[in-house]
């Protein structure tokens, strides 16, 4: 079942958000990092993006996420 990228803000809450938004987001973000803050997250963008692996979640990032799976309640997407 595909809901979407989901994230989580301060008050808890849960998000859908669509890939422009997530571009905006990042964006906005980015453009009011000062210097030397800007050229260390391309640094580190740039090594993750240029990995060759896929990225492996770690057991707890597994649990945190089995965790909301066991909460979140999803819509019903039977048709109509």
């Amino acid at each position: 079942m595909s809901i979407g990228i989901v994230t989580f803000v301060k008050d808890k809450s849960l998000i859908i958000r669509n890939a422009a938004e997530i571009k905006l987001d990042l964006f906005r973000r980015i453009d009011r990092l000062k210097e030397a803050d800007l050229e260390k997250a391309y640094n580190e963008f740039i090594a993750l993006l240029n990995t060759t692996s896929p990225y492996k979640m770690s057991k707890a990032e597994k649990a945190a996420i089995d965790e909301v799976d066991n909460v979140f309640v999803y819509p019903d997407t039977t048709p109509l």
